[in-house]
This record gives structure tokens, sequence and C-alpha cells, in this order.
């Protein structure tokens, strides 16, 4: 006789996907609590879905706030998510509560003979079981669907980055050129890419929890005045010589050879939140100061201020937060510039 494992098909709630989401940027849940000042306790509560133990709402929603905040993603998708999950809890609390009887009712009974009892449960559980198997087939057969909204296949993009979105199957990974994206509940996803100029190729997957691929390669053209969108550090005199442009803050940032996922704030304000291909160039400029983090460090090239040559942000192939770029005018020096470079915290272990 053939023998049969049952696989059990879990949708993960918001807690597993902010954890899932945390553990891939390579940070621990102590150091999360630590970076976002929310209690440990209650952290632990916030991924293992147990509202019940959180404290009052608004606390909640402060904490979801600054944990996405953290992991760098829409705070909005968050807080949607919550809002759903947290009105499913509330329902299932008060079915479990027990009704108050009106009354004594008595109920009518009616006795059937065991072995048509018997034979009747013996039919329910192959029915099922026939069921069960033909669903689960049918979905160990199928490739996960995967729909890409945006951007159009062989479309021509006049600007140095672009928005990928579309749809998957709930509880599918979805990838962009060998990096994870970040999925919703609903299966939705949005991920902000940097171009080269002229052609790109953006390959997106979808994964499902049996293994099988969809895979689409979109084709876009990139055709932007790169200058346009890389600060000018310095401008030409009369006499043709060079001389600080401002007393800005400038940073340019490359991908080396592979994607890099990156997030950059410019005087407190997130100005950017995606992923760079290999090659791709974004170029920043702060009154005060520029804060990166990156998913690989090492892979992460920078040029400051009148520079002409890049640098990794940090030796490590991990991730690095928060690395601050700020600038000092020396008393003595009357425009003579220093640059001051900190790390707010320590680069992450893998």
């Amino acid at each position: 006789m053939n023998s049969f494992s049952k696989k059990e098909i879990h949708t993960k709630h918001l807690g597993e996907r902010l954890a899932e989401i945390r553990e891939r940027k390579g940070f621990s849940i102590e150091e999360a609590a630590k970076v976002t000042k929310i209690n440990l306790k209650y952290l632990r509560y916030l991924e293992a879905g147990q509202y019940d133990k959180l404290p009052a709402e608004v606390y909640v929603r402060g904490f979801l706030k600054n944990y996405a905040d953290f992991l760098s993603i829409r705070e909005e998708d968050v807080l949607r998510i919550y809002d759903k999950e947290k009105k499913i809890f509330r329902n299932i609390k008060e079915k479990d509560r027990p009704s108050q009887p009106s009354g004594k009712i008595k109920l009518p009974v009616i006795i059937l003979p065991l072995k048509l009892i018997i034979s009747l449960l013996f039919g329910l559980f192959f029915i099922a079981l026939a069921w069960y198997f033909y669903v689960e087939a049918g979905k160990f057969s199928e490739t996960p669907r995967l729909l890409v909204y945006k951007p159009l296949n062989n479309s021509v993009i006049k600007n140095s980055s672009t928005e990928v979105s579309g749809v998957t199957d709930v509880g599918n990974t979805v990838s962009l050129n060998g990096k994870n994206i970040f999925v919703d509940e609903s299966g939705k996803f949005r991920e902000r890419v940097s171009l080269r100029v002229g052609l790109n190729e953006l390959v997106i997957k979808a994964k499902n929890k049996f293994g099988k691929e969809s895979e689409q390669k979109i084709h876009v053209s990139a055709r932007y005045d790169k200058q346009k969108y890389l600060n000018r550090e310095q401008i030409s005199s009369e006499q043709g010589q060079t001389k600080p442009a401002d007393d800005k803050i400038r940073l340019t940032i490359r991908a080396q050879d592979s994607p890099v996922w990156l997030s950059v704030k410019v005087d407190g304000e997130k100005k950017y939140s995606g992923t760079m291909l290999p090659g791709t160039e974004e170029s920043f400029v702060a009154e005060k100061e520029i804060k990166v983090t990156s998913g690989m460090a090492n892979k992460t090239l920078i040029k400051e201020g009148n520079s002409q040559e890049f640098h990794p942000l940090a030796d490590i192939p991990g991730v690095i937060r928060d690395v601050v770029f700020s600038r000092n005018i020396a008393e003595n020096t009357g425009n003579e510039q220093s640059r001051e470079r900190e790390n707010s915290s320590k680069p992450d272990k893998q």
C-alpha cells in the first residue's frame, strides 16, 4: 500500500513577514530592538502575531512605523496588513466566547445504526482525501502566477530609475535580478530599481512553496542625460580653473558588479529605497548629512565631493546601516572644507 504524507500550507502573518525581512537583511531581533527602541518583549510578541499581549493600539502603531522605517519598507503597507489581521483576530476571539443560553431547548434525538454511521464516516474520509490530493497535485504541477504590470517590455524610460510592480500568488517569494523583494499579504510587489544608460534587462522570478518558478524578462531602454542626474562637484571659472560648487554635501553611489539594495536619507528625509543594478549610479546632495544603508557594503561604491575616484562603502560583504556623511567648515580656512564620516551603528554580521 502506498503511504502518503500530508503537507501543511501556511500563509505567513505580518510578524513572520517582518521577521523574514529582518533576517534577510542580517539583523538579529536584539539588534532590531536596540535600534528601533522597541521593547524586546513587545517585538517578540509582534513577530509572533500575539496581538493580545501588546500594549495600547496607539503604541503598537508607533512600533510598526518605527519597525517599517528600520526595515526600509513602506509603513502604509505594514499598517494596512496589521489592521486587516487585527480585525480577523478580534472576530476569532468573539467567536470563541461562549454564548449565553436564553433557555433550555430540547433537541430531538436521532439514532442511526452503527454500521451506517461508520459507512458515512469512511465515505466522507475518502472523498476528502481524494479532493485533497486532487488540489495538491494541481498546485504541485502548476507554475506560480506572475504578472508584471510595469515597466512594459521594450519600453523607453527617460529617467535614471523606474518602478517594478506586479502580483503573484499569496505566499510566493519574488526576486529581482537575484535579490528578493517585499511581497505584501495580497501577493503584490513594488520595488524601485536604478537603470544604466542604454539597454537594461530586468529578471523577475516568482517561486512557490513547492519550488516551482515563473520568470519574466523585461528589457528597458533608459535614455537620459547622465550628467543631469549625477551631481557636479566642481564648476569651471572663466579662466578654466575649477572651484567648489558650494558647501553642500555631494555623494555619488554606484553598484559595482552585482545588484545592491540601497536606502538613502538626505537631511533626515528618505530619498531612495530600492535595488541598484550593476554599474548603475545615483547621486545625492544635502545641506547637513547623508545616511546610507546598504545590503552589500563591499559592492557599494561611493564618490564624495570633488573626488574623482570611487571606493567601497565598507569592506564587509553584508549589511551596513546608517553610514553618515557630513561636512564641517574649518574655522580658520575660509572656504576650505573637511568631511567627517561616521557609522552610527556597527556593521552587521552575516
